[in-house]
C-alpha cells in the first residue's frame, strides 16, 4: 500500500500540499477549532431555504464559469 501524503495530526506534523501553506497557522487554527462548543441540537433548515441558496450559489457559478470561459477564450487568441 502506497505511503499516503497525510499525517496524524495529532503527532504535531502537517500535511504537504502544492499551495505551500503555512502549517503553524494551520495547527493553531485546528486545535482552535476543535475546543469550540458544538451545537448539540441538529438544525432543521425548510427545504425552500436550501433550494434558495443553492439556486443563488449556482447563478453564482454559473456566472465565474462564463467569465473564466471569456478569460481563456481572449488568451487563446493571443497565442
Amino acid at each position: 500500500e502506497p505511503a499516503s501524503p497525510v499525517r496524524d495530526v495529532s503527532e504535531g506534523e502537517a500535511c504537504p500540499t502544492e499551495s505551500g501553506f503555512i502549517a503553524d497557522q494551520d495547527r493553531a487554527t485546528i486545535v482552535k477549532s476543535s475546543t469550540l462548543p458544538h451545537d448539540s441540537a441538529s438544525r432543521v433548515t425548510s427545504p425552500t431555504a436550501n433550494e434558495g441558496s443553492m439556486q443563488h450559489n449556482i447563478s453564482e457559478l454559473t456566472t465565474l464559469c462564463t467569465s473564466l470561459q471569456m478569460q481563456y477564450s481572449e488568451l487563446q487568441a493571443k497565442f
